[in-house]
């Protein structure tokens, strides 16, 4: 059996499909401030999005860094009150490809 038959037949299986379709968590952390988290998450969320692919960033920054370079307007629910369990996670719509769960600047 060729190996294009072979990879033909393991597209069809169910459990390749889920594999293929199934998304990928990147996380940015680093206890330190001003070592590039935020400008590497939007860097890298963009360069997905340009890839054809789908991004959701999700800002837990209290400050809301990545929320305010974004350019984002303040939202009445935020990450906080989702992880508080007050709403639901509500996603930003950013542009096309990109949402964001924004966070609030804590005042």
């Amino acid at each position: 059996m060729a190996v294009s038959d072979c990879l033909s037949r393991l597209k069809e299986t169910s459990a390749l499909n889920h594999l293929i379709n199934m998304g990928i968590v990147i996380s940015l952390l680093n206890h330190k401030g001003g070592v590039g988290k935020t400008t590497s998450a939007v860097n890298i969320g963009a360069a997905m999005v340009e890839l054809g692919k789908r991004v959701l960033l999700i800002d837990l920054d209290p400050q809301a860094n990545l929320t305010i370079s974004l350019g984002i307007p303040r939202q009445k629910v935020t990450i906080y009150e989702a992880l508080r369990g007050e709403s639901e996670v509500s996603p930003y719509c950013h542009k096309s490809g990109m949402d964001v769960v924004v966070s609030g600047s804590g005042d």
